[in-house]
């Protein structure tokens, strides 16, 4: 550091003294001040003091009697008069003063004898509750000594008590195990009289199939009966004599159905394996067709017959009894069905395609993965049935009776579907394209994914149905009623005015509610080149 920068250190450090000590000197002033301020008043205060013990009256004869002496070296009576009543009237006022204050002492312990007397009797007072108190506490540690000497009692009481729970314990444990083995005993006991009942179960099976399969002889001699008439030169035209006739029907009926094993299992509803075999038979005789439907089926009764994937193609079945008939996987393409009772039956994978099945029953049955293209359905009640997956394409299906069944995923497009109940069914993603729908009821249906492109739905009514995402692209809907329907939530069309279209030129039934429900919108489909046009639901304020 050199020498200028230690003279301008040294003169912040005189310029920062000089500060502080003019703000010493403030505080000094400050001090003064105040100081006399206090002596003004310690003097003020003398002075009253002074004032009210000497008195006004008694200064004045003194400064009196004072300037007379100076003057005139004595001083006359009047002055020493009035010096003298002064003086005794000071002294009078003081000594009353003195009193005054000597009284207040006096006062103040009359007062504490009194507050003295009365804490006394508090004492007295505190001191009997104190010995009550005592007494109170002596027969409570008596008490408490008595309830000791009784927890004691009860605490041996309760160990006498819970060395017999232990005891009782292991009893119930010993009994216990041995009711566990009785258990043990009676479930092994059980599952032998299950075991036995089963083998009865089957053993009665057994016998009455043993039993029925005697009256496969009696079908041995028939059906030998029957080759023989149909193989005569004079049986030209291939019917059978009447008694022939008789005992067909009458063996039909007499092939009960009934429960036998199946992979070493009783089946769960009866059937009639030989009804199935009898009717295979008699197909493939060749009966005359006519004759074979008139004079056999009729009148007989292949109800539960056994028919599991049977090749029975091109047969005549018409009017034929095969109510709950088991045909899982049937062949019965361009069969003829006509008027045939076939509910309650299994047509699960069947081949029925160009079959007829006019005015035929098969409400109730399981129909999944059934064919039925190119076939005639005029009439046909299939309702209350499970119908998922099935195909009904390019087939004259006119008043046909779908309600209560469940259609999901079903084919029935390119068909004539026209005056047919869809009623109360499950329709979701069934494909209808180029159907004639016409007069058809989708009442109360459930439509969601359904296709209904380039069909006719002339007067076809979708009232109280959910119809979301399904498809009307170029289909006819003249009269068409849609009152009451739940949803029409992304329903494809192929219009961007269709709600105007529907409103104001068809004139829809429910078309106002429509119109004031939904809005149209569009995506455009780079596989077709062109928008699609869809409806949405309005959100409302």
């Amino acid at each position: 550091m050199n020498q200028i920068d230690k003279i301008k250190q040294l003169e912040n450090e005189n310029n920062q003294l000089i500060y502080k000590n003019s703000i010493l000197e403030k505080e000094n002033k400050k001090l003064k001040l105040s100081n006399e301020k206090a002596v003004q008043r310690r003097s003020w205060i003398i002075r009253k003091l002074g004032l009210f013990f000497v008195g006004p009256n008694l200064k004045k004869s003194i400064q009196k009697s004072i300037s007379e002496f100076n003057e005139n070296k004595k001083i006359s009576e009047d002055s020493i008069v009035n010096l003298s009543t002064n003086l005794i009237k000071r002294l009078t006022r003081i000594s009353f003063f003195t009193f005054i204050v000597a009284l207040i002492p006096l006062i103040l312990l009359t007062l504490q004898n009194s507050l003295l007397s009365q804490q006394n009797k508090l004492f007295e007072s505190q001191n009997t509750k104190i010995d009550f108190q005592n007494s109170q506490i002596k027969a409570q540690t008596e008490y408490f000594k008595n309830q000791n000497l009784l927890f004691l009692n009860q605490n041996q009481k309760i160990d006498l008590q819970t060395l017999l729970l232990e005891t009782q314990n292991e009893l119930l444990s010993y009994q216990n195990e041995k009711v566990t083995a009785q258990t043990n005993l009676f479930e092994n006991q059980n599952t032998l009289l299950e075991t036995q009942n089963t083998s009865l179960s089957k053993q009665t099976y057994l016998a009455e199939a043993a039993r029925r399969s005697s009256q496969m002889f009696i079908m041995g001699e028939v059906l030998t009966a029957v080759n023989e008439e149909l193989k005569t030169e004079q049986n030209s035209s291939d019917t059978l004599s009447n008694t022939l006739v008789g005992r067909v029907i009458s063996l039909s009926r007499a092939m009960k159905p009934y429960k036998y094993l199946e992979n070493n299992e009783i089946i769960l509803e009866s059937s009639s394996p030989e009804r199935g075999q009898f009717l295979i038979a008699l197909v493939e005789s060749k009966i005359d067709s006519i004759f074979f439907e008139k004079r056999i089926l009729q009148n007989s009764d292949f109800s539960k017959a056994y028919l599991n994937k049977a090749y029975l193609s091109n047969a005549n079945l018409a009017n034929i009894n095969l109510g709950g008939a088991k045909l899982f996987g049937v062949i019965l393409n361009e069969a003829n069905l006509k008027n045939s009772e076939l509910r309650y039956s299994d047509i699960r994978t069947g081949n029925l395609n160009n079959t007829n099945l006019t005015e035929s029953n098969l409400g109730f049955s399981q129909l999944e993965f059934a064919k039925f293209n190119g076939s005639i359905l005029h009439k046909t009640q299939i309702f209350s049935s499970n119908a998922r997956n099935i195909e009904i394409t390019n087939a004259k299906a006119t008043a046909v009776n779908f309600d209560d069944t469940d259609l999901t995923s079903s084919k029935l497009n390119n068909s004539q579907l026209i005056f047919t109940s869809f009623n109360n069914s499950k329709l979701n993603s069934v494909n209808f394209n180029n159907s004639n729908l016409t007069n058809s009821h989708f009442i109360n249906s459930i439509l969601n994914f359904a296709s209904f492109k380039e069909s006719d739905l002339t007067n076809t009514k979708f009232s109280g149905s959910i119809i979301d995402n399904a498809d009307f692209r170029n289909a006819i809907i003249n009269n068409a009623d849609f009152s009451n329907v739940k949803s029409l939530n992304r329903i494809k069309v192929d219009k961007s005015d269709w709600l105007s279209y529907i409103k104001n030129e068809l004139k829809l039934k429910g078309s106002e509610t429509i119109y004031n429900e939904y809005k149209m919108d569009s995506l455009y489909d780079n596989g077709i080149k062109k928008p699609i046009y869809y409806l949405v639901v309005k959100k409302h304020k």
